[in-house]
């Protein structure tokens, strides 16, 4: 997957996180540009973040899924230092999840 760079692991990034009620809600794609990534430390262990212009409303953090990150690494490649600058579309998207049900995702690909 990503290379990890443990020295990179930690709170760096600064911005707000979309919230996870955005899902619920009229969302619409979203066309946009990484800024940089981190790998982060979270409630269910580690993710990637991305920080993304132009913001939604004042959010400029997403939080990559599984889903998520294997679309990035598979257009973009493993290393994250060359994924500032390349252009990704967020958006809600209806996902399998780990019950096997049908749940609203954000998710993030490759534009």
């Amino acid at each position: 997957m990503a290379k990890v760079k443990p020295e990179l692991i930690g709170n760096r990034l600064e911005g707000e996180y979309l919230p996870a009620g955005v899902s619920q809600s009229g969302m619409k794609p979203h066309a946009c540009k990484i800024l940089d990534s981190e790998l982060q430390e979270g409630e269910f262990g580690e993710r990637y973040v991305l920080l993304f212009e132009p913001a939604i409303g004042q959010a400029n953090l997403v939080s990559l899924n599984h889903t998520s990150l294997k679309r990035i690494v598979g257009k973009f490649g493993d290393e994250t230092d060359d994924w500032p600058g390349k252009r990704i579309v967020i958006k809600k998207e209806s996902v399998r999840g780990i019950r096997g049900a049908k749940v609203d995702a954000i998710t993030v690909t490759p534009a």
